[in-house]
């Protein structure tokens, strides 16, 4: 869909990968579940286009900011 429909997701989000230190089990209590498995990421999260709109409010939020 293009760069105006990317989503900013931490490597734990998108690939599943757990921040250093942490086993997968402690990443996915601490901040909720990875793409890894969509049903539930999206369970908790919402679906790709909610979280755009999410991500797309905030930056206009910060641009009205700056400008």
């Amino acid at each position: 869909m293009g760069h105006q429909y990317t989503l900013p997701l931490c490597y734990w989000h998108h690939q599943g990968v757990p921040p250093e230190g942490l086993t997968r089990k402690q990443a996915e209590d601490m901040v909720g579940p990875s793409l890894i498995s969509k049903k539930r990421f999206n369970e908790v999260f919402g679906g790709e286009m909610e979280l755009l709109e999410y991500v797309n409010k905030f930056l206009d939020v910060i641009e009205d900011s700056i400008v």
